[in-house]
């Protein structure tokens, strides 16, 4: 699918099925991905990945190419996606709320490269980031936990566990100049990983099960900030989005008018949020909440594109 809102002020906020004869402007397409394992040994990377979802719709809206990246094949299929399983199995028994109910927060993005492209068209990113924070109803404190790996070819190696603050300072050596980087409210502690929470490579809590789709390829209104839209609020803990928004949207970057804030809409329902930069073709950032794992088999859903990101375009001959 691609995503309405980059291509136009007055486009569809529902995302809508790529037309793969199309190129264009503003973001990816499906063509973009094309043959893109010879080119450059890359997919299609989720930030928000599919089996992250709850519910069938939800899955479905992870595939907007707004919410994908070109991810080197190994690192995706390697420790990308044994890190997004074991965090998975991380959330579903350590974040639960005063009712129990599974409630996370969890933010994923993507830092892009200077000059490593897709077809001259879509930025190939230098690494890729997530981190995650939510209520622990047993230990009675929030508890948050990050990871990060450079988007390349690898041996089959894990990804470590990071501390929040760990994981902004990283970011703040590659977002320079704008201020510290800070993804989270302060009730997110930045210190030291509970070890509770730590899984150790081939580690599972006892009676945990991955969801079986455990394997990754990995839509709304144009906004100027999430807060534009109520609904869009809820993805972030109390309503407080990444500083990264207002560092590259508020104009300490330069082209800051290439970033898009994109409250990510299907079937009439907001389902995640997205900063999109529309010069690399890529998101910054996808932030979405974790409440189980998907309890339907993933779908068969076509690619989609944002019509109101900008529907200019060109037809490929």
């Amino acid at each position: 699918m691609i995503e309405p809102q980059l291509n136009g002020e007055n486009n569809s906020p529902e995302m809508q099925k790529d037309s793969k004869e199309i190129e264009y402007q503003k973001q990816a397409g499906d063509n973009d991905y094309k043959n893109s394992i010879p080119i450059k040994g890359v997919n299609r990377g989720h930030l928000f990945p599919c089996s992250h979802a709850h519910d069938l719709d939800t899955q479905k809206s992870t595939f907007t190419l707004t919410n994908i990246v070109p991810q080197v094949v190994s690192f995706n299929n390697g420790r990308w996606k044994k890190m997004e399983c074991k965090v998975q199995t991380t959330l579903k028994l350590n974040c639960k709320d005063a009712n129990d109910q599974i409630k996370a927060y969890v933010v994923t993005g993507a830092v892009p490269s200077n000059n490593n492209t897709l077809k001259n068209r879509v930025n190939i990113p230098d690494l890729m980031w997530t981190a995650y924070c939510c209520y622990n109803n047993n230990l009675k404190q929030w508890v948050a936990q990050a990871h990060w790996g450079e988007n390349q070819k690898e041996d089959n190696k894990t990804l470590p566990s990071n501390t929040l603050a760990e994981l902004y300072d990283m970011l703040d050596r590659h977002y320079g100049g704008g201020g510290d980087v800070q993804v989270f409210p302060d009730q997110c502690p930045k210190g030291d990983i509970l070890r509770e929470l730590l899984l150790k490579d081939g580690d599972v809590h006892d009676h945990s099960v991955y969801y079986n789709d455990c394997v990754y390829s990995s839509v709304g209104v144009k906004v100027e900030k999430f807060s534009d839209v109520p609904q869009c609020q809820n993805f972030f803990l109390e309503g407080t989005t990444p500083n990264l928004t207002g560092i590259l949207v508020d104009g300490t970057v330069q082209n800051q008018n290439r970033y898009k804030p994109i409250c990510q809409l299907f079937n009439n329902i907001y389902r995640f949020a997205t900063l999109y930069d529309t010069t690399n073709r890529i998101p910054v950032f996808s932030a979405y909440t974790f409440t189980g794992p998907p309890t339907d088999p993933r779908p068969h859903q076509p690619w989609m594109i944002e019509p109101q990101v900008g529907l200019m375009f060109s037809h490929i001959t």
